[in-house]
């Protein structure tokens, strides 16, 4: 808001200026030597009342209205995928060269190029076909005089679908009853510099000039007033946002120890893992050395068998001896 109403002071105050410094004469001065008494660039400035023939006039395409000049655009807007595609239908720019009279003569105006025209008769809407429309086809309609555009034109070698939102504007330039003109001074007849608008007022000039300035430092109040309103609210910001902040950071600790703690519990599982195996070797070794202690009792069957069998090779030897000795 600040940016818009400072952006506003210098726009106007820049209009203010142009309005102040350029050289101001009486149309008769200007219709006999305006190269003369122009200056830089040849900037000048005239006022008085409008001259023109009714039949000379232009009347409006959508408004119907009788007019020195009318600008019209036409664009139509349609989805294409995720975007939005929007194509310049038509764009039009018409005027006709009056005269001013302030009763010293009467001097050329010629506001073809367009300008900073106030006021202006304004025309600005936008539909689409609807579903009956589009069964019965046929155009849109926009204004009071009858002007239809078409929905699925080709545009720029492209058709516009039938579905796109058209939307029409018109600016009309309507014959007042006296003019304030402000511009540049070439080819017998004042019209839109190069570097700047043509300015084309119903006000007179002083009128212009206290207005254009008026609204300045309204511009320049709004804008001061949004940025100190922007500091105010950022200085709010600072202090009970910083303070929030602190208590956040303050919280943060005691809310991240049971995070802290969790992984001193999780190595305790890996402690348990290993006592398994511990049982599993401790009963193993018991029950095998068990088995070789039994063994031997063993050998202590065959001892005895050994004997029987050694006392049974002791019988039959003595009783071969007994018959040999027979």
């Amino acid at each position: 808001m600040g940016f818009l109403g400072i952006l506003g002071f210098f726009v106007q105050r820049y209009k203010g200026g142009r309005i102040a410094n350029t050289p101001f004469h009486k149309t008769g001065d200007v219709a006999s030597r305006g190269s003369e008494v122009a200056g830089d660039k040849g900037a000048l400035s005239t006022e008085g009342k409008v001259v023109v023939n009714d039949a000379d006039l232009l009347v409006s395409p959508v408004q119907g209205k009788k007019a020195l000049f009318y600008k019209l655009t036409v664009s139509a807007t349609w989805k294409a995928g995720e975007n939005d595609k929007t194509v310049e239908v038509l764009s039009e720019k018409k005027g006709v060269v009056f005269g001013l009279d302030d009763g010293s003569g009467v001097c050329k105006i010629d506001p073809t190029g367009g300008g900073d025209f106030e006021p202006v008769s304004k025309f600005d809407k936008s539909q689409t076909r609807g579903l009956i429309s589009t069964i019965k086809g046929g155009g849109l309609e926009f204004g009071d005089n009858g002007f239809t555009v078409h929905p699925g034109d080709r545009v720029n070698n492209q058709i516009v679908p039938e579905n796109a939102k058209y939307s029409v504007k018109e600016e009309v330039l309507e014959p007042g009853a006296t003019f304030y003109v402000c511009g540049k001074y070439e080819g017998g007849v004042i019209k839109a510099p190069s570097w700047v608008s043509l300015m084309i007022s119903t006000q007179s000039r002083d009128a212009a000039l206290a207005s254009t300035m008026k609204t300045a430092n309204t511009a320049k109040m709004v804008g001061i007033g949004g940025f100190g309103s922007g500091v105010v609210m950022l200085a709010i910001g600072l202090i009970f946002g910083g303070g929030g902040d602190n208590k956040a950071a303050d919280k943060a600790p005691a809310d991240t120890k049971p995070a802290m703690e969790a992984p001193a519990e999780q190595p305790a599982a890996p402690a348990e893992k290993p006592a398994a195996p511990a049982e599993k070797p401790a009963e193993a070794p018991a029950a095998a050395p068990a088995a070789p202690a039994a063994a031997p009792a063993a050998p202590a069957g065959g001892g005895k068998a050994g004997g029987k069998a050694g006392g049974g090779g002791g019988g039959a030897g003595g009783k071969a001896k007994g018959k040999k000795g027979g």
